[in-house]
Formats: C-alpha cells, sequence, structure tokens
C-alpha cells in the first residue's frame, strides 16, 4: 500500500512544479502538459512551455527519474489555416 502513497506525493510535486508555468493533468501513470494560445501568441508560448519542460527536466533528474522522450510527443491542435499560419 506504500506504492500509491508514493506516487501521489510525487505527482503532487510534479504538478506544483508544472502550475507555475501551464496547465497540467495527472490521470494514472500519465501526465499532459498543455497551454491554449491564438496564432498571434505561439511564439511566447512556445518559450513557456520549453521553460516549463526544461523545470520539469530538472525536477525528474533530482527526484532520479528518467523521462522517456521517445514517449513523450507534442501535438499541436488547430484548423488547418491556423495551423500553417503558426509555423510561418
Amino acid at each position: 500500500m506504500l506504492c500509491p502513497l508514493l506516487y501521489i506525493l510525487s505527482t503532487a510535486e510534479l504538478a506544483l512544479v508544472v502550475s507555475r508555468h501551464e496547465t497540467v493533468t495527472i490521470q494514472a501513470d500519465d501526465c499532459q502538459v498543455y497551454v491554449s494560445t491564438t496564432v498571434d501568441d505561439t511564439t511566447a508560448e512556445v518559450a513557456q512551455l520549453t521553460a516549463c519542460l526544461a523545470d520539469v527536466y530538472a525536477w525528474l533528474k533530482d527526484s532520479h527519474i528518467r523521462m522517456h522522450s521517445t514517449k513523450t510527443p507534442i501535438t499541436w491542435l488547430g484548423s488547418q489555416q491556423q495551423l500553417l499560419r503558426s509555423m510561418l
């Protein structure tokens, strides 16, 4: 019964690290960090998300936890026109 308690304690700390930057959702063994932005603010949000991920990586390293970067996707959602505009 100690494992669920340790998991809750560790993810609570991770949620605090992420919540300083962005919105986080933690479910079972999965953590999602997400942002919502307009096309005009994409550059600023990418910079903020990058800073957030750097803090998450530092927390993981300090906690002796490995992040599986191959299992860490980034997904852009929007209309085709919005996505094309954000890439310019």
